[in-house]
């Protein structure tokens, strides 16, 4: 029988008292601060998608396009390391569980890598600078992929009620909205003219590296306390009842699991989106706009809308469910990038009507994105319901392989279109006016791929099976398997 026709056969021969299912619930508290290790990782992943060829370009003058294929080959490297860590972190079972070592190391990792990469080592040679970058950029890859496999797999963990997973968007939405406004104010408008030479001042940015990596490592902690009663074999799917784990489980995934497919396709194509996206924004503001501070003043209004749609959006999924929350607020972004790029409203007096769209374009996409980890986290019980194998670590590396594989390419991307516009070896002044070749660049990074990349998605989400009502019923038969023990 194939997979619909399985959906169909649940739905139809499931017992109808949902309510009386025993779910593996959290306390809020819990599902509060493990939603801060997807914080903890979003300051890396924040600072180098952000100004990693920003700073390499200007403060350190190496070429866009050799730092952006650095990116992207390591970008490619953590891709396929992925399946093999989540399978790894699926067969750990150890005095301190099986996520925290993990989330621990991995956060250590991305530290150092962020103090390592903007440390400022404007005086070495252009050879030992390459090589510095690639060295740390390596560590940050391999530290990422330690915490983004443990924010995957262990939302199975914390719970598995489907009406409660729509709080971890709730909480993701919260900290990652004033994450992102935060960070890109604290450097834009509040860091930046307490520097000599601003956002090219290599000490500003050495202090950046060393202050976000110490709150990176404090949301760590937090984290590291929110799962720690549930990072227990008994909350690991059916327990001592499931089926042992085997390597070419990876492989099976990516052939058999359509939820996980649909959604690693949707997925990294809105990541290649927002990573090029996000790149290019700081020529937006400096280039077009050519006001470099408003960039930070914009990512404080759009913070507060973000929060009220966050709120609205999950009680909304708690009703409807995932996908179909996921798939409208999807909708609302697309047509604001549409507006932006039609209307191009960057003249000094129409940035009301920019600031308008952008608001309604980001509150939309940063709810919709804030939903991708619970959604890993039905395919992990989707799964587990399939062939009776627990696997959130290896389905969230799966699905970190095809993200990251496809996402990868924004860094070299935005690198080769700079390069082609004849500004990759060229230090670019902050607040004049950007040529015609580079005013094409960032439509097509900001605008463009990113609405390619909305089209993508809806496409895909057309075949995800995953409804509310079909996770319901998946509950309830894993729980009569769980207590048939």
């Amino acid at each position: 029988m194939d997979q619909q026709g399985i959906i169909s056969q649940t739905i139809h021969n499931a017992p109808k008292q949902a309510g009386k299912i025993k779910y593996n619930r959290a306390k809020i508290w819990e599902i509060a601060l493990f939603s801060f290790s997807n914080t903890a990782s979003n300051i890396p992943f924040f600072l180098f998608g952000t100004f990693f060829l920003f700073y390499t370009q200007n403060i350190l003058e190496l070429a866009a396009v050799f730092c952006g294929m650095i990116a992207t080959s390591m970008r490619l490297f953590d891709a396929v390391s992925d399946p093999l860590v989540g399978f790894l972190m699926d067969k750990t079972n150890g005095r301190f569980g099986r996520y925290r070592p993990f989330m621990v190391v991995g956060n250590l990792l991305t530290c150092i890598a962020m103090a390592g990469i903007f440390w400022g080592y404007t005086s070495f040679s252009s050879s030992i600078k390459y090589i510095l970058v690639f060295i740390f950029y390596l560590i940050f890859t391999l530290g990422y992929t330690f915490i983004t496999t443990c924010n995957k797999g262990g939302q199975a963990v914390v719970t598995n009620d489907p009406k409660q997973r729509p709080l971890f968007a709730l909480f993701f939405g919260i900290y990652n909205a004033t994450l992102t406004a935060v960070l890109a104010y604290s450097i834009t408008t509040w860091l930046a003219p307490h520097y000599a030479l601003g956002l090219r001042d290599a000490i500003m940015w050495r202090h950046v590296g060393i202050g976000y990596g110490l709150l990176s490592m404090m949301f760590t902690w937090l984290a590291v306390i929110g799962i720690s009663s549930k990072d227990k074999p008994e909350f690991f799917g059916l327990g001592k009842k499931a089926a042992p784990l085997e390597i070419k489980d990876i492989f099976r995934l990516l052939k058999g699991n359509r939820a996980l497919q649909m959604l690693a396709i949707g997925a990294s194509s809105e990541k290649l989106g927002w990573t090029l996206s996000n790149a290019a924004n700081v020529y937006l503001f400096s280039n077009i706009i050519m006001n470099t501070q408003m960039m930070g003043q914009v990512a404080m209004y759009i913070l507060w809308p973000s929060l009220f749609v966050v709120c609205i959006g999950v009680m909304m999924a708690r009703k409807i469910g995932l996908k179909r929350s996921f798939v409208m607020a999807n909708w609302v972004s697309l047509t604001g990038l549409l507006a932006l790029l039609i209307i191009r409203p960057f003249s000094a007096d129409m940035l009301w009507l920019f600031l308008v769209l952008v608001i309604i374009q980001q509150a939309a996409y940063n709810f919709f994105s804030n939903l991708i980890n619970p959604l890993i986290a039905d395919c992990t019980d989707y799964e587990t319901y399939l062939d009776g194998k627990f696997m959130a670590g290896t389905i969230g590396g799966v699905f970190a392989f095809v993200d990251k594989g496809v996402s990868s390419f924004s860094t070299t991307l935005l690198g080769v279109m700079l390069a082609l516009a004849g500004m990759g070896h060229t230090v670019i002044p902050q607040n004049t006016p950007a040529p015609d070749s580079l005013y094409i660049v960032v439509l097509i990074s900001m605008y463009v791929l990113p609405i390619l990349a909305h089209i993508t998605t809806l496409i895909a989400f057309k075949h995800y099976p995953l409804s509310l009502e079909f996770m319901e019923k998946i509950q309830i038969e894993l729980n009569r398997r769980k207590e048939s023990v």
